[in-house]
């Protein structure tokens, strides 16, 4: 491990000191390089043996010990979030939809009103002329 270290510092030093001022990259081009650095960085950490780079990100614990506990723990924990929010959306959906139809009802009201009493009006000014 320790040539893999001692290479990509030696490739970044490299890369470094080779470098050509060139700002007129593709953007593909670019994030190749930005992945290339990655990588090279990456070899520069010391691997653990204890605890895999999946349960450092998602540090759940169930208290079962078995392999992929943490990662079973976190896709509970994600359709837990899931269910949480797709229970508060029908929730307001359906408080959205009452609301709607209560305004629909006050609107067939008003205007059931009014047409009536324009409808009367014109009847009215037809009648008197």
């Amino acid at each position: 491990m320790s040539t893999l270290k001692s290479s990509s510092t030696s490739r970044i030093n490299n890369n470094s000191k080779t470098r050509k001022p060139q700002r007129s990259c593709s953007p593909v081009e670019n994030l190749r390089r930005q992945l290339q650095k990655l990588e090279d960085l990456e070899d520069q950490f010391p691997e653990n043996a204890q605890s895999d780079t999946y349960h450092l990100r998602y540090p759940f614990s169930d208290g079962q010990k078995f392999e992929g506990s943490s990662e079973l723990e976190f896709f509970r924990h994600r359709i837990h979030l899931e269910r949480d929010s797709i229970k508060r959306a029908k929730e307001s959906l359906r408080n959205q939809k009452s609301l709607f139809q209560q305004r629909q009802k006050e609107l067939k009201l008003k205007h059931g009103t009014m047409a009536r009493h324009t409808l009367q009006q014109l009847c009215q000014v037809v009648l008197q002329s």
